[in-house]
């Protein structure tokens, strides 16, 4: 009795959890020679007999729209000239007459990229005219990654409060700006641009979501003396010309708090990193969101136990559930390790009965990406699946950045979004730990929020690279602002705090110092960097003015005056009289005669933040 109770145990776990997909509907691939992404191909294919369900699509795909002049409905894609997912430099750039010769209007233009506005009928239209070295992708609508300054001590830096310091927030959506600004929740910006060109009032810069918004006030928080600039961006053509005229105009932080998907495996891969990379080679600081994907992410190898060309991603189960409620957007972006021979397609179905909602089948790219909305008025039990094309089988991962429910099958690790995959120092990805919890002494665990993205990245590097506070206050939420999308901002306008008070520093010193105070004063988790908090919350030692630091791990041998000083020779001699040295750390062996040399007739204090045994002292 006992062995036959076993076995019909054993079957209903088996019946519970081997999902296969019985029967599935398989979509097309895109033919090779067509030069657009599925997405597109099956909008277009739908436009030449029916416009109005195409346009249909183009809004339940998610797609990022707006209308024309006449009224009718747009699709915003990018086109890209000789697309390389292994690059890390971007060196060709986009013939604008070879687009217009075709037909495109193109509205903004970044090294090898163009972003245009299409309507359904022309992208079978146009984009069968482009040739083998082109390449037209869809750009999908942008969902954002959801007490600041005294939480993270800044706002004993009231007193410079920003002044001198040039911060740009690139965003998606201002909404309510005119209110904020009106309402002295916010700064008149001194430059704000959107679709390719300045725009001239706060009232034409006051559209769509309010995140753009939210995230201005959370600097300003922290800098009200600060000079501003806004730009609203849908794709990373516009991120990167973006970034240009940060370059151009001397700003020296710049927040980010957008994630992008699907445009390279590798770290410092896709254009995303490389206008991140271009930042930070330039000496801005530019911190960006790690991304709120803890829940909603899955990498690892495929899995085909039974030889059907599906993923398992749990023992044999082929479905990776998840719920849409009413109205909810569902999204699902597979990317892979571009080996040889290697493609994957991605499908959302339908629990119920295995119908096909969306699918995403490429030939010859190196991601898939499909969207779906939920129209039928009530909740909806789904799936993802993966299915194998190549006969190669490298590891893949998986992003949801959407409304729907956590998956079934997560893979927390590696959860981090691009640009936070770049290795550029002075690109500072940011996770979120709630402001409640900020106060947290050092080695507490747990703290982080569940949704905050970790690493490692694609290529073993670290994410984040600090911690921030998140949940604190705007006007435009009437409340709490959450997710990365609020920590990455808090970060930003504390380290523009700080170099306000300290602006003989460049951003590398800048980067070196706060980094190494996260390690001091909040090294969350396990000891050391680590993949969750990386180097720790981001925190600063109240703010005097004169103060100059040491850290020999800056490793500033040749005396920078814009770095923090390796030697006690150099902080005495560089520091003013009646100023103070920060000790962050380190074993100085040399010989020293404090007052000597360019210490003479100085008064300085030293103060160390751990207490170090100082050989020769």
């Amino acid at each position: 009795m006992k062995n036959i109770l076993t076995f019909i145990l054993s079957l209903i776990f088996l019946i519970t959890y081997s999902q296969d997909i019985n029967n599935p509907q398989i979509v097309e691939s895109v033919p090779e020679n067509i030069r657009i992404d599925a997405t597109l191909y099956n909008i277009g294919k739908l436009a030449a007999t029916n416009r109005a369900a195409a346009e249909t699509q183009m809004s339940d795909t998610g797609l990022r729209m707006r209308s024309g002049t006449n009224g009718e409905k747009l699709i915003n894609v990018e086109v890209v000239y000789k697309n390389d997912y292994n690059a890390t430099k971007i060196e060709a750039d986009i013939d604008k007459n070879y687009l217009e010769n075709l037909g495109f209007k193109v509205e903004t233009l970044w090294k090898n990229r163009a972003s245009i506005w299409l309507n359904a009928d022309e992208i079978m239209a146009l984009g069968s005219k482009l040739d083998s070295r082109h390449f037209m992708f869809a750009v999908r609508k942008i969902l954002h990654d959801n007490e600041g300054p005294t939480t993270m001590n800044s706002d004993s830096y009231s007193g410079v409060g920003g002044s001198g310091i040039r911060v740009a927030i690139i965003d998606s959506g201002f909404g309510s700006l005119s209110s904020a600004v009106s309402g002295g929740h916010c700064p008149t910006p001194a430059y704000m641009w959107r679709n390719g060109s300045q725009v001239a009032t706060v009232a034409s810069m006051t559209l769509g979501d309010v995140h753009g918004t939210a995230c201005v006030e959370t600097v300003y928080d922290h800098v009200p003396n600060a000079t501003f600039e806004l730009y609203d961006v849908g794709n990373d053509t516009e991120k990167g010309a973006a970034v240009n005229l940060c370059q151009a105009h001397g700003v020296k932080v710049i927040s980010m708090s957008l994630s992008t998907y699907n445009t390279g495996w590798a770290d410092d891969t896709g254009a995303a990193c490389v206008a991140a990379n271009d930042a930070g080679s330039s000496g801005i600081l530019f911190f960006t969101s790690c991304g709120n994907r803890a829940q909603t992410h899955w990498e690892g190898s495929f899995s085909d136990s039974d030889a059907d060309n599906w993923h398992n991603w749990s023992g044999s189960d082929e479905q990776n559930n998840r719920t849409a409620g009413p109205g909810d957007y569902i999204r699902a972006s597979l990317s892979w390790n571009p080996v040889a021979n290697s493609d994957y397609d991605v499908y959302i179905y339908r629990a119920s009965d295995n119908t096909v909602l969306a699918s995403s089948t490429n030939s010859g790219l190196t991601f898939e990406d499909v969207g779906w909305t939920n129209t039928s008025g009530s909740s909806v039990s789904i799936y993802i699946a993966v299915k194998k094309i190549g006969s190669a089988s490298p590891t893949f991962e998986i992003f949801s950045h959407d409304d729907g429910s956590a998956y079934q099958y997560q893979v927390a690790s590696g959860s981090n979004t691009s640009p936070s995959n770049s290795t550029n120092d002075n690109v500072l990805s940011v996770g979120a730990v709630p402001y409640t919890s900020y106060g947290s002494a050092a080695g507490t665990s747990g703290i982080i929020a569940s949704y905050s993205s970790q690493g490692p990245t694609n290529s073993g590097n670290l994410a984040p690279a600090i911690s921030s506070a998140t949940n604190t206050t705007t006007f435009v939420y009437g409340g709490s602002f959450g997710g990365t999308s609020c920590a990455t901002p808090n970060a930003a306008g504390m380290a523009a705090a700080f170099w306000s008070g300290n602006s003989y520093l460049d951003g590398t010193g800048v980067r070196q110092i706060l980094l190494k105070k996260a390690q001091i004063y909040k090294d969350w988790g396990t000891s050391g960097v680590d993949y969750i908090y990386g180097n720790g919350g981001v925190f600063l030692y109240d703010y005097e003015a004169n103060t100059r630091y040491m850290y020999r791990g800056a490793n500033n041998t040749t005396g920078l005056t814009t770095r923090p000083f390796y030697t006690f020779a150099q902080a005495q001699t560089n520091t003013p009289n009646n100023g103070k040295v920060v000790i962050l750390g380190g074993t100085y062996g040399e010989n020293l005669v404090l007052g000597a040399s360019g210490g003479l007739n100085k008064k300085i204090r030293y103060l160390a933040l751990k207490q170090t045994a100082y050989a020769g002292l």
